[in-house]
């Protein structure tokens, strides 16, 4: 006879409220409606029906203009709401956006203090007033400088450094809706600079001028978690459909990234690393309208998005009984009985 022991984990969504996000880096620009890219990037982001996206990599050309590339995209996907950050940054050609159905409560750009240029893309931040909670959430969308040159890792640890900053200034902790999402670029090992190193790295582009609140030593990490054990934010490690692969970028990297707030964990995130090429066989998340052609995820980008659904607030809590001690396998039928701490004036969903 074979004992069957189970965990149960219930959730109800009384008063809860759920948002979905979203990250992606569209890869050399949005482009124009028409462009076999441009419709590619659309299905994609159709198809994810997220509630908030954050796009990197877009380009001048696609926010110049009226409409806009970026307008275009955002209109015909249902994004009333839209946020380019403004700043002084090292490659203002790349920009990192946010695209909303709900209102923002407040904007902010996270870049170098006045007088100083550390930063090479501008990171936007924004609190999205989502309806039904008070719980609204901080978004922030990052793109941190790429690549194996040897001052690209000192970079991109001064670039972590201005959103922990930020996130001091704010005073999010881990008990509030937070979370950091986007290209994070990791690559490489682990690295403790000092001021000798950095005096040392002579590869910094001449006009590079490290802000004065930066102190060293500087750490850099290849776990994007790392950064943020303080507060804390944590990686939830999404998949794509088939469980097993969590590439964001080609076959086998891992680039993009959503960390969230422990009080986001806590409350059973779900989410996924899309990828079209599996969704005849692993249908994954539930999702807006029918399957893609398989080739759409490489059409539109390098990098496969990220999303998610979090919910703001826990709801309610649940007292749960069952009136066997123990089930076995083909045994007797038991009974499970949860019960609300009060009565209900709505729907309650377990």
């Amino acid at each position: 006879m074979k004992f069957v022991f189970f965990f149960l984990i219930l959730i109800a969504h009384l008063s809860a409220r759920e948002v979905r996000v979203a990250t992606m880096n569209v890869y050399e620009g949005i482009d124009a409606p028409g462009d076999p890219d441009h419709e590619a990037l659309e299905d994609i982001l159709a198809r994810i029906d997220a509630d908030v996206v954050s796009l990197q990599e877009v380009r001048n050309s696609d926010t110049t203009g009226n409409p806009s590339h970026l307008d275009q995209l955002a209109t015909a996907l249902g994004y009333d709401h839209l946020f380019i950050p403004k700043g002084s940054d090292f490659d203002p050609n790349n920009e990192v956006v946010l695209l909303s159905k709900y209102p923002f409560a407040s904007t902010h750009s996270i870049t170098s203090p006045s007088g100083y240029r550390d930063i090479s893309r501008i990171h936007p931040a924004a609190v999205v007033d989502v309806p039904g909670t008070d719980a609204d959430p901080m978004i922030i969308g990052l793109h941190l400088k790429c690549c194996f040159d040897p001052d690209d890792f000192f970079r991109r640890a001064v670039e972590l450094e201005r959103i922990k900053f930020f996130l001091d200034d704010e005073g999010l902790d881990g008990t509030d809706n937070v979370i950091v999402m986007g290209d994070y670029n990791l690559l490489g090992n682990d690295e403790v600079y000092s001021q000798a190193d950095f005096d040392d790295l002579t590869t910094l582009p001449g006009t590079y001028n490290l802000g004065s609140d930066i102190s060293f030593p500087v750490n850099y990490f290849s776990d994007p978690a790392d950064y943020f054990a303080a507060y804390p934010l944590l990686n939830p490690m999404p998949l794509q459909q088939n469980g097993t692969n969590d590439a964001t970028f080609g076959s086998g990297s891992v680039l993009d990234y959503i960390l969230i707030s422990q009080a986001l964990l806590d409350r059973g995130p779900v989410l996924e690393v899309y990828n079209s090429a599996l969704e005849a066989s692993f249908p994954g998340l539930p999702k807006n309208g029918s399957a893609l052609p398989s080739s759409t995820s490489n059409t539109a980008s390098d990098h496969f998005p990220i999303f998610g659904d979090f919910n703001l607030n826990s709801g309610i809590p649940l007292e749960i009984t069952i009136d066997a001690p123990f089930l076995t396998e083909g045994g007797s039928a038991a009974n499970l009985t949860v019960t609300l701490p009060q009565a209900a004036d709505q729907t309650v969903t377990v």
